[in-house]
C-alpha cells in the first residue's frame, strides 16, 4: 500500500474503517473540504473516517434530501464538490432530485452511499435495494467500490477511484456516485480510531498531493474563425443565461460586452458582482413582435444555460434562421429554440487571453436603439413601482435588491421569482453574485441550497423564494444551526400559492383552478419557524419591509415573510409585459 498501514489493522473489523479512511484521505488531497453526513448504521465506516479527519468540515443533516441540496449549494458557490454520506436503502434515493439538478446545471457533487454486501442483495434482506446505478445516466461517473479487501492492488485501485471521482466531478461538471458495500462488523475498535488520526498526519506528511493531479489551463483564447464571424456582424446581440455551473464563461461574457455588443444578461449570469452596462427589461419588451422586429439581429451569441424568461424565448424563436454562436461549458445540450449554429466548447480556465486585434463592425445605431428602449422601459417600470397601494411581488424584489450591499450572495428560487428578479431586480442584480438552480428548474431544495451557499462562502447570503418553495423545503431549517459565523436571510414571498399558473391558458377564476393548480396554503409561517428556533418576521407593507431590510441580518438563518397581494402582483406584471417603449 502507498501509505503506512496503522497498527491493529490486522483485525478484520477495523478493515472497513481503514478502507474508508484511505479513500477519504485521497479525496482530501484532491481538494475536498466539506462533507454532509446523514446518520445511519451501514455508513459507520465512512462516517467515522470523515469524523476523524482534521482537514474536512463536517456538517450533519438528518434529512438526506435537504443534505443533497446543501451539497449542491456548496458546489454552486465554490466550484468544488462537497461529499455526501448516507446509509443504505431509500436514504440514498432521497438524493435523486439534487443529483438531477447537479447534472443539468453542471454542479460538482460526490455521493458516497453505504450498501449491504452482495451476499445480502436480491434475497429480501432488510433495507437492501439496488443502489449501484440507482441514478441512471445522471452521474458523470459512477462505480461500485466493492467490499474492502486487505490487498495492495485493491487499495491502489481505491486510491485511483478517489482521483476518478474528483477529476470527473470537477472537470465534467456534475455529480459522481460511489457505492460502498460493507459487511458487519461495521464499528472499529476505539483504540484503532486514534491510529487513524496518526495515519492521516503521517500520510499527508509523506505525500500532501493526490496520486493523480490534472493541470488546469491558465488561459484560453476564442478561436479566430469565431472572432471573424463576430467582427463581421452589424447587429450582434449577446444573450447570457445562468452560469452557476460554469462561472468561467463570465470571462467571455465580459470580453464580448466590452466590445460594445448589446448584452441581454439574465440574473443568473452575474457571478463576479461587478457593475456593467447591460440591457434591462428585455424579457418584458421582447414579448412584443413589433419590438422583436425593430431589434432584429444578424448574429445571436449565446453563453451559459437556456434563458429563463419568455421574452428571450420568443426572441430566439423569431431568430431561428439567424446565425448563432453558442459558448458552452458543459456536456448538456442547450438549444431549446432549435437554432443550431456553431457550438464552442469552453474548457475550465483561470483567465481569458484578450484578442490582440479585433475590430467589430457593429452599427452604432444598433447599440443605441437597444439602450433607448431599455431606458424608456425602465422609466415605465419606475412609474409602475410607485403606483402600488398594496405590497406586490415585484415591490419585494425591487426593495430587497435596492438595499443589499454588493458583498451579498443572492439566491433566487424558481417559478415566478426566477422571472421577477429580471423584471424588478435589474440593474441591481449586476452588483451581486447571483445563484439560481436552473438545470431542472424545480422548486425543491431551494432553502437547503442557499444554506450550502452560505456554508461555502464568507459572504452574507439572501434567498428570495416563494411560499410553496419554502414549505417544500422546511426540513432545511433543521440545518440552521450549522451557520454559526455567517448569515442567511430568507425572504418568503407569500402570494398564497402557485400564482405562476395564472400564466397558463387553463387559468380561470373557477374553484377547480384554485384547488388543483394554485393550491393556496393556510399556514402560520412564524409558528413553523419558531418550531425550528429560527427567527421570523412578517410584513404586509412596503414600508415595513424597507425598514427591516435596511438592518443588518443576524448571524444564522432568519426569515422575513412578505404577505403580498396576488391579484395586484399579477396586474403589475401584466402592465409591464404590455408596455412597449
Amino acid at each position: 500500500m502507498p501509505d503506512k498501514t496503522p497498527p491493529q489493522f490486522s483485525k478484520t473489523h477495523n478493515l472497513p474503517t481503514y478502507w474508508s479512511a484511505f479513500f477519504v484521505n485521497e479525496l482530501y488531497r484532491s481538494g475536498l473540504r466539506h462533507v454532509i453526513i446523514s446518520p445511519g448504521s451501514r455508513s459507520t465506516p465512512l462516517t467515522m473516517a470523515f469524523a476523524m479527519h482534521p482537514g474536512i468540515q463536517k456538517h450533519v443533516a438528518v434529512d438526506e434530501r435537504s443534505a443533497a441540496f446543501m451539497a449542491l449549494g456548496i458546489g454552486m458557490e465554490s466550484g468544488v464538490p462537497a461529499a455526501l454520506v448516507c446509509t443504505s436503502g431509500t436514504a440514498v434515493a432521497n438524493y435523486f432530485p439534487a443529483v438531477i439538478e447537479a447534472r443539468m446545471s453542471g454542479i460538482p457533487m460526490l455521493v458516497l452511499s453505504a450498501d449491504r454486501p452482495p451476499s445480502l442483495r436480491n434475497i429480501g434482506a432488510n433495507q437492501s435495494i439496488r443502489q449501484d446505478g440507482l441514478f441512471g445516466e445522471y452521474p458523470v461517473f459512477s462505480h461500485d467500490a466493492g467490499e474492502p479487501v486487505n490487498a495492495s492492488n485493491d487499495f491502489r485501485r481505491l486510491e485511483i477511484l478517489a482521483n476518478q471521482c474528483w477529476e470527473s466531478s470537477v472537470y465534467q461538471h456534475g455529480p459522481v456516485h460511489i457505492n460502498f458495500p460493507f459487511r458487519k462488523p461495521l464499528e472499529p475498535e476505539s483504540a484503532f480510531l486514534k491510529d487513524i488520526e496518526h495515519y492521516y498526519g503521517s500520510a499527508l506528511e509523506q505525500r500532501p498531493g493526490p496520486l493523480t493531479k490534472s493541470v488546469r489551463l491558465t488561459n484560453w483564447q476564442i478561436p479566430a474563425e469565431i472572432l471573424t464571424e463576430i467582427a463581421a456582424a452589424q447587429r450582434p446581440v449577446l444573450l447570457a443565461g445562468p452560469l452557476c455551473g460554469y462561472p468561467h464563461l463570465e470571462h467571455i461574457t465580459t470580453l464580448l460586452q466590452s466590445l460594445g455588443i448589446p448584452a441581454l444578461r439574465e440574473a443568473g449570469s452575474f457571478r463576479s458582482g461587478s457593475k456593467n452596462d447591460s440591457i434591462i427589461g428585455f424579457n418584458a419588451f421582447l414579448k412584443s413582435e413589433e419590438t422583436q422586429s425593430l431589434l432584429s439581429s444578424d448574429l445571436i451569441i449565446r453563453i451559459g444555460s437556456k434563458p429563463t424568461g419568455k421574452g428571450l424565448e420568443l426572441y430566439l424563436h423569431a431568430h431561428q434562421n439567424t446565425p448563432q454562436i453558442r459558448f458552452s461549458g458543459g456536456s448538456e445540450w442547450s438549444d431549446p429554440s432549435l437554432i443550431g449554429g456553431k457550438l464552442v466548447h469552453v474548457p475550465v480556465f483561470e483567465s481569458l487571453d484578450a484578442p490582440k486585434t479585433i475590430e467589430i463592425n457593429t452599427n452604432p445605431n444598433w447599440v443605441q436603439k437597444w439602450h433607448e428602449i431599455s431606458n424608456k422601459w425602465s422609466e415605465l417600470r419606475e412609474k409602475n413601482l410607485q403606483a402600488g397601494t398594496s405590497l406586490r411581488d415585484g415591490d419585494v424584489h425591487h426593495c430587497v435588491l435596492q438595499h443589499l450591499e454588493s458583498s451579498h450572495n443572492v439566491m433566487v428560487s424558481n417559478s415566478f421569482s426566477a422571472r421577477d428578479i429580471d423584471l424588478f431586480g435589474a440593474p441591481m442584480v449586476q452588483n451581486h453574485c447571483m445563484f439560481m438552480s436552473r438545470g431542472a428548474s424545480g422548486i425543491d431544495g431551494i432553502s437547503s441550497t442557499a444554506i450550502g451557499i452560505s456554508l461555502s462562502s464568507n459572504k452574507p447570503t439572501v434567498l428570495i423564494t416563494g411560499d410553496l418553495a419554502f414549505l417544500h423545503d422546511t426540513t432545511a431549517l433543521l440545518s440552521a444551526r450549522l451557520l454559526q459565523s455567517n448569515s442567511l436571510r430568507i425572504i418568503v414571498i407569500n402570494n398564497k400559492g402557485g400564482s405562476i399558473f395564472r400564466m397558463l391558458p387553463v387559468y380561470t377564476k373557477e374553484n377547480w383552478f384554485n384547488t388543483y393548480f394554485e393550491t393556496p396554503q393556510h399556514v402560520n409561517f412564524r409558528t413553523i419557524c419558531a418550531g425550528f428556533n429560527v427567527e421570523a418576521q412578517e410584513v404586509t407593507t412596503l414600508d415595513e419591509l424597507d425598514r427591516i431590510i435596511r438592518k443588518p441580518a443576524p448571524i444564522g438563518v432568519s426569515v422575513i415573510v412578505c404577505h403580498t397581494d396576488s391579484d395586484a402582483s399579477m396586474q403589475q406584471r401584466q402592465e409591464l409585459w404590455k408596455q412597449i417603449p
